[in-house]
């Protein structure tokens, strides 16, 4: 089964639809490559990404900071200038999660 939405795995998922996979067949240097959450009984993860921020340093806060949780990225005040976030499908799924860390609600 080849799945390229997760919500659409996970109904199936949900219902007991996909196969256990037997990962004996794979190569054993293969799996070790694998990071463990991507490895699940029924499914396997094919895409990994992640978020970075870039700031330009010669336009950073006037006492030099760097921005570095994701409560900086929303402060316009300490850290001025323009933002720029992902607007492409599962990239964007990140930002609201980004914005609720840094209102400070804890991860779990």
């Amino acid at each position: 089964m080849t799945a390229t939405n997760l919500p659409f795995f996970l109904i199936g998922d949900g219902q007991q639809l996909w196969a256990p996979i037997d990962y004996s067949v794979f190569e054993k240097a293969d799996l070790d490559a694998m990071p463990a959450e991507t490895k699940l009984p029924d499914g396997i993860g094919a895409y990994l990404y992640g978020h970075g921020v870039s700031f330009s340093t010669t336009a950073s806060s006037p006492c030099r900071l760097q921005p570095n949780p994701w409560a900086d990225f929303w402060d316009v005040v300490t850290f001025p200038g323009k933002r720029s976030l992902a607007n492409c499908g599962s990239a964007t799924r990140l930002v609201p999660e980004a914005a609720l860390l840094a209102d400070g609600v804890l991860m779990n």
